[in-house]
């Protein structure tokens, strides 16, 4: 009979363990670079509701202090995800190195093996005959088609259960992933609500702070800025009337797409064209102030 061995079963699960916890951990702090780009797009280009939306300032206008909390919860939030992928490896391992509980980790390699084959042969089956029988969802040739969905509900009803196994392996894994990335939602949206609690707000917290910069940092601020200074440097000589024009009639020419953006709220609300209705009168009325602004800047 032989002897159990549970410290050298203990260091090497550790080591396997530490391995995969270090590369989660390397490619969570990765995944933040260009998340933070994505995120900022997705607010400039609408896909995340930003003025437009009812609840945007209940969310994310609120409490602008709490973003304090972002930079120690990515690392914390790091930290645990590659505690979790250490123990979920490393009990993987040990199970398969403990002399007590090998024979149990070989079994289950077994029956996940005894899965997978009819698992593989379903699969090519059904890639040569689905299109003999089906076309889209409708059945080309019926008999055929109910016999072999009478076969696949009887050989399913002993597959789902490994189905169904791995689709709690992996329901286990991703929250343990996601506990990392403070800045995606794991809740869908309305979900993770109870009332008025939310019950992850570390993304909320997240977007809070790219909204932060934005609202120094956006484009749109940034080229105003530079006009204004641009006007106090050159004074009656930039943003003339004459320049206006000819700035119209370049972005006519070259850029003719960006006519839309001019009044696309009057567009979409009243379904007029451009240089009617309250959109027209609020984008001239603006223009005008702009212009009253650049007069009143000169040296």
């Amino acid at each position: 009979r032989q002897r159990a061995n549970p410290p050298n079963s203990i260091r090497i699960s550790g080591y396997v363990g530490s391995a995969m916890a270090c590369l989660v951990c390397i490619v969570l702090t990765l995944a933040y670079i260009p998340s933070v780009v994505r995120t900022t797009l997705n607010f400039r280009g609408g896909v995340i509701p930003s003025m437009g939306d009812a609840n945007f300032g209940r969310t994310y206008m609120m409490a602008p202090d709490s973003v304090s909390l972002v930079p120690g919860s990515m690392f914390w939030a790091i930290f645990h995800s590659g505690v979790g992928v250490f123990f979920v490896f490393a009990v993987v391992v040990f199970f398969f190195k403990f002399d007590g509980t090998r024979n149990l980790a070989y079994t289950s390699v077994a029956q996940i093996i005894g899965f997978t084959i009819p698992t593989i042969f379903r699969l090519v089956l059904l890639e040569l005959l689905r299109d003999y029988f089906y076309d889209g969802q409708y059945r080309s040739r019926p008999v055929g088609a109910n016999l072999m969905g009478l076969a696949l509900q009887c050989l399913d009803y002993g597959l789902a259960f490994g189905y169904m196994l791995v689709r709690a392996f992996k329901l286990i894994l991703v929250p343990i992933y996601y506990i990392g990335r403070v800045d995606t939602p794991v809740f869908a949206p309305d979900v993770g609500r109870i009332g008025a609690t939310v019950l992850d707000d570390a993304p909320i917290h997240f977007r809070k702070l790219i909204v932060g910069h934005e609202a120094h940092r956006h484009p749109y601020i940034e080229t105003l800025g530079k006009m204004y200074l641009l006007k106090l440097r050159h004074g009656d000589r930039f943003g003339t009337t004459a320049g206006s024009r000819w700035r119209m009639i370049f972005v006519s020419a070259l850029m003719p797409w960006m006519r839309r953006h001019r009044v696309h709220e009057d567009v979409e609300a009243t379904g007029h064209g451009y240089g009617h209705g309250h959109g027209a009168a609020k984008q001239n009325s603006f223009v005008a102030e702009i212009q009253r602004s650049f007069r009143g800047a000169g040296p």
